[in-house]
């Protein structure tokens, strides 16, 4: 599991996903640029990323207030 310390972490995790997202349901990459707002707004902690073999995959989990979530992109939609 990778960390996202940075804006240029962010940005690569988020360029991964905008060039997944053709394999993804309709909208993926406006949708994933309102998400990134979003949390970069109400996050209150680290931001932690799934990664394999030095990749980061589409799932993170952070926290907001007390809650912690966990979101995820798969094939038609957005879990969260």
């Amino acid at each position: 599991m990778a960390t996202i310390s940075t804006i240029e972490i962010l940005r690569d995790y988020l360029n991964g996903v905008l060039d997944r997202a053709n394999h993804h349901a309709h909208n993926v990459n406006e949708i994933s640029l309102a998400i990134v707002g979003g949390i970069i707004w109400r996050t209150s902690g680290d931001i932690k990323v799934l990664s394999r073999d030095g990749e980061m995959k589409n799932a993170l989990w952070l926290q907001v207030g007390k809650w912690s979530t966990f979101l995820t992109v798969c094939k038609y939609s957005f879990f969260v």
